[in-house]
């Protein structure tokens, strides 16, 4: 039996898991951390995980999904990671493990989860969004993934809906999908809405869980807020479908589990796509829990035949 090492980072966690050939998670760790983690933090984490799967398992290659823009295994900047500045996480691996590595968005890697062994493995093309913490996406074009000229595509958390936002202070942040159907921005659309409560009394009791299950069972200002998170979400497939001519959406990330949340998705993007791209199909992903980790895994899987 072979094993293989996937790393999900992001900006609470650092999480591990060792996979086996059959995409079972074996064994898993995790590391608790900040937002502002510092470089040297970043890669101590890293070490620690892959010193303490190769303790345990013979790993034959290791995957690293990290939520920023990857370019040949180098970050130059993550949005919800303020301290990380310049950090090459490749050099830093090569110099200290003869390990195959892959590097990649953790978008990325968890559409390949999907692409491998989810519901987007009978697909050739599809587009996977992510709703979690943040808005993340990938794009898959004849079974591989689109990366663009550096790295970049499948930033879906970063189209633009509200112009009157536009400042001067992070330009990059403001107005865009992520602020609106992100946890935080669900979370702070359900307090607007309910003006009967103070939102302040709620702000750090509620979760968009909790919401959508708010939802499911008939609560007025809860549909409301999921229903507009559908909207939204709606109308990014369809932009994103009349630009790529791609009909198929896989929909990851907790809030994915919301049948209210998909649902209207889907009468939005079938009211609003033209006719001669009208096709659309948005799919609940396969994988919730841990998606990050199997798809980091499974590219470092692919890299070790040709390492």
């Amino acid at each position: 039996m072979k094993y293989y090492l996937g790393i999900d980072i992001g900006g609470t966690s650092f999480k591990s898991g060792v996979i086996d050939e059959n995409i079972e998670i074996i064994y898993q760790n995790y590391l608790p951390t900040s937002c502002n983690q510092t470089n040297d933090q970043a890669l101590n984490n890293l070490s620690f995980l892959i010193d303490d799967a190769t303790s345990k398992y013979k790993i034959e290659s290791v995957g690293v999904g990290i939520p920023c823009v990857v370019s040949n295994d180098k970050i130059k900047m993550a949005p919800n990671l303020p301290n990380w500045k310049n950090i090459d996480f490749g050099t830093f691996l090569r110099k200290k493990y003869f390990l195959p590595f892959v590097i990649d968005n953790d978008a990325n890697a968890a559409a390949f989860a999907e692409l491998i062994a989810g519901n987007g493995k009978d697909l050739d093309n599809f587009v996977y969004i992510t709703l979690g913490t943040g808005v993340g996406g990938a794009i898959i074009i004849n079974k591989n993934i689109y990366r663009g000229n550096v790295g970049g595509a499948g930033e879906i958390g970063h189209i633009i809906f509200d112009s009157i936002q536009y400042d001067n202070k992070k330009i990059y942040r403001n107005g865009v999908l992520e602020t609106m159907i992100g946890r935080q921005g669900i979370i702070d659309n359900y307090n607007k809405l309910n003006k009967k409560n103070d939102a302040e009394n709620y702000k750090n009791e509620i979760d968009v869980e909790y919401i959508a299950k708010l939802a499911e069972g008939g609560d007025e200002i809860a549909v409301q807020t999921i229903n507009t998170a559908g909207v939204l979400l709606g109308f990014s497939v369809t932009t994103i479908n009349h630009i790529l001519d791609i009909g198929n959406f896989i929909i990851g990330g907790g809030i994915s589990q919301s049948k209210l949340l998909l649902e209207t998705a889907k009468i939005v993007a079938k009211e609003r796509s033209l006719p001669s791209v009208s096709k659309v199909k948005i799919l609940q992903a396969k994988f919730i829990q841990n998606t990050g980790i199997i798809g980091a895994a499974l590219l470092g899987k692919m890299r070790e035949n040709k390492y």
